[in-house]
């Protein structure tokens, strides 16, 4: 599909003539509500308006009935035969209620598939869709969706254009603690990535920043979201979406409003993979629903999809899968919803009303994508008129006088020319077959890379390589392949190989910008590598030209900058990648290391002092004597000064700097205890400067002890990071320095594809235990504070 989608395509394969329009808005104690049947791209002059008189006291009885009914349904949605029964019952007071006799026997007539449904915020929390005929619920007759009127502000500004291919982000288990949700997001980008020609999608899962996500939304078109909703009641205002480092809430939402535009199309598929206590009254849960996917309506997304109670996660995924492919197959929003519930009602029988949780707010009758089949409707061009000899054609193809003739003198001219025709008609045919054959070859291809990257990210380095091999020989102009076999051989110390390879994907004409971005990222980790800084930084420029929506070159040239002695550079691009990073939490704890030793260089008086006691110390260590005590360690035994020294590498990462971010992100977690304090660096590297103490002679033991009571440190912190991909391994010792005592030792395996935070969340919450179990004064909570 080529056309900008700009305008809103309506019904096409329900009933495209027909839809139903039912608006209900209330006043004091009465309901005004209307039902028109229009034809698409039409309006009704005139609506008859009806006026019934409703106790809303007893329409929220009838919902608290409701949900008594829906809690008992078990683990897998069901409900006993006897409940369904009076949910029905309940569905059809309320249908009693709220639709006169002319409303009622129009909706048992009429053949329209599709039902929009207009009401006031007043009316929302109402079971709409669970109103029943005697024969079957509303959401299940009709594709719906819900149109509210508000007297809010609507700051969303102008509808979102979507040009295809459309781009859609998954977010699935931000938070790191629902497989059932990675595995509904890893599935749902299978299916939806099938059609790459409509669809291009962004994967991300554990580790989703809050900055990232309020960053990056309005990038994409589609958004689904399969993880954890919170909706407290003691918090309100932190109602939301959970991320890695807390909620995407509806407050945020809001603010977002007014800035660039928001996605068409949010899919909030929250769900627990246990639902532990009883969902709360209807109003309350829906008022809470709504109040999320109205701050989403209100910024301008056109279309809310949501649970509003926990489900199954089984269910879940199907349903997604549902309606994802009913959407790509060029079917609107409403059928989509309508065919999916279906689906769920059909494996899983009439007894699962978990279909009945998933309210679509928006017009049910818009499509998002052309129908497989809309290049039959055209009138074919070729068959308006009789067939024509040709009489031009494109350079080097044959002219019709030269079309063989049985009858002609074979010379070598007319030879060559059948061999071109054999060739071109070939050609033809490979073409056709690319285009009209997508699982012989399109899918093929994609099907190998998909398989490759998975078996990258499981760390089956022999299964990548035959994978990529198949891949650069069959498909030598694609990227993907060379990136992920350079990947291999960096990790495995082969840089020559890599780098090799690395150049191979930047010239392929074949794929996609993040991959010739990786490609110059792996490049640019040579470079350092090798100690060439100022070309690893070149590279890392040119990726993050390449790749603007990722933080990686960003933090690389941030960390030369900072191992360069150039801190306002460093922070300059730390402060670049934050709005775009994943792990926002890292790149804070090292930026308030390089402000702290900035700020410490450009203190004068403080520098002074420093280099006095550089040059005291130096005498001390030179004279090589015993140090058993020295008098500047404090003597409060409820506080700690610790000397946290560089973490050795082994191995190599394709993240510039990992064993740097682990270290600030400790130091910062470490201070934050407001007992521990940490060894100024500055006095550290001026200390090792003045006696030449170089790495080797660092690493002795003894020279280390004495370091540590010269700068009056209790403690200190050595450790390494051993890069044996596809893991992470992080060894910290903790070693008193008046006994030489190892009273702490912290073990840790890691993928190498685990967020920086997360990481130092783990060994720092283990490091800081020990240290308090070893100095339990420590935890008091009158412990004096040391600046």
């Amino acid at each position: 599909m080529q056309q900008q989608m700009t305008n809103i395509r309506k019904l096409r394969n329900m009933n495209p003539s027909q839809v139903l329009h039912l608006e209900a808005s209330l006043e004091e104690d009465r309901v005004k509500i209307s039902l028109a049947v229009q034809r698409t791209g039409e309006t009704q002059t005139v609506r008859q308006v009806e006026d019934l008189t409703v106790s809303m006291d007893l329409l929220n009885r009838r919902c608290a009935l409701m949900l008594d009914s829906l809690n008992q349904a078990n683990r897998r949605g069901q409900l006993p035969p006897d409940v369904l029964e009076r949910l029905a019952e309940s569905g059809q007071l309320f249908r009693d209620e709220l639709f006169s006799a002319t409303i009622k026997e129009r909706l048992n007539i009429d053949t329209a598939e599709a039902l929009v449904l207009t009401l006031d915020d007043h009316l929302v929390h109402l079971p709409w869709e669970l109103l029943h005929d005697g024969q079957r619920f509303l959401g299940q007759q009709f594709a719906m969706g819900r149109v509210v009127r508000t007297r809010q502000q609507v700051t969303g500004g102008p509808l979102r254009a979507l040009v295809p291919p459309l781009r859609m982000l998954v977010l699935a288990d931000p938070c790191g603690d629902l497989n059932a949700a990675y595995e509904e997001g890893v599935h749902i980008r299978d299916v939806t990535e099938s059609r790459h020609d409509i669809m291009k999608v962004d994967f991300r899962s554990t580790g989703v920043q809050t900055d990232f996500v309020k960053a990056k939304l309005r990038q994409f078109d589609l958004v689904h979201f399969a993880g954890h909703a919170d909706f407290s009641d003691a918090h309100a205002r932190e109602n939301g979406w959970c991320l890695g480092n807390g909620c995407l809430t509806a407050e945020d939402i809001r603010r977002m409003a007014g800035t660039g535009n928001m996605p068409a199309l949010i899919f909030a598929n929250a769900c627990q993979s246990a639902r532990t206590r009883p969902w709360p009254s209807h109003a309350e849960v829906q008022t809470r629903f709504f109040d999320l996917a109205n701050a989403f309506l209100l910024s301008g997304v056109r279309h809310y999809l949501g649970t509003f109670w926990e489900i199954p996660d089984e269910q879940s995924e199907d349903f997604a899968l549902s309606f994802y492919k009913t959407l790509l197959a060029g079917d609107s929003v409403g059928a989509a919803v309508l065919a999916a519930r279906r689906k769920i009602i059909a494996r899983f029988g009439d007894r699962s009303i978990v279909w009945a949780s998933y309210l679509l707010y928006g017009d049910p009758t818009t499509t998002y994508f052309q129908p497989a089949d809309a290049a039959d409707e055209k009138p074919p061009a070729a068959a308006a008129k009789p067939m024509q000899p040709v009489t031009a054609v494109a350079s080097g193809v044959r002219s019709p006088e030269d079309t063989l003739r049985l009858h002609a003198r074979r010379t070598r001219r007319s030879a060559v020319k059948r061999w071109v025709l054999a060739t071109l008609v070939l050609l033809l045919l490979a073409a056709g077959a690319w285009v009209f054959m997508p699982g012989t070859f399109r899918d093929a291809v994609k099907e190998y890379e998909r398989n490759a990257l998975t078996a990258y990210e499981t760390g089956q380095y022999e299964q990548v390589k035959r994978i990529c091999m198949h891949l650069q020989r069959e498909h030598p102009r694609r990227a993907l392949g060379y990136v992920l076999m350079a990947n291999v051989d960096f990790l495995n110390g082969d840089l020559d190989n890599a780098r090799t390879l690395y150049h191979q994907a930047v010239q392929a004409d074949q794929g996609q910008a993040m991959e010739k971005a990786d490609a110059l990222i792996g490049l640019g980790r040579i470079a350092s590598e090798q100690g060439n800084t100022d070309q690893a930084l070149a590279l890392y420029r040119q990726a993050a030209e390449m790749a603007p929506s990722s933080d990686q070159p960003l933090m690389a040239q941030a960390l030369l900058k900072h191992r360069s002695g150039q801190p306002e550079q460093a922070v300059a691009f730390l402060n670049k990648a934050k709005p775009v990073a994943s792990d926002v939490r890292a790149i804070e704890a090292l930026t308030l290391q390089i402000q702290a030793n900035a700020a410490m260089a450009a203190d004068q008086q403080r520098m002074d002092r420093i280099d006095r006691l550089i040059r005291e110390l130096g005498e001390k260590l030179e004279k090589d004597a015993p140090i058993l005590d020295n008098p500047m360690l404090p003597q409060d035994p409820r506080s700690l000064t610790l000397w946290l020294n560089d973490l050795e590498t082994v191995g190599y990462s394709l993240r510039e700097g990992t064993a740097t971010l682990i270290a600030s992100g400790l130091m910062e977690r470490l201070l934050q205890t407001r007992h521990i304090k940490i060894v100024e660096r500055v006095l550290l590297d001026g200390l090792m400067n003045e006696i030449k103490l170089g790495t080797t002679r660092l690493m002795d033991p003894n020279t280390r002890l004495q370091l540590g009571r010269l700068t009056a440190a209790h403690t200190i912190l050595t450790g390494r990071v051993v890069h044996s991909a596809p893991d992470i391994q992080i060894s910290l010792r903790c070693i008193e320095t008046v006994t030489g005592q190892v009273f702490a030792v912290i073990n840790a395996t890691f993928n190498s594809q685990t967020p920086i935070a997360v990481i130092v969340d783990h060994i720092s919450d283990d490091l800081i235990s020990k240290i308090h179990t070893h100095y339990p004064l420590l935890t008091r909570t009158d412990t004096a504070v040391i600046d």
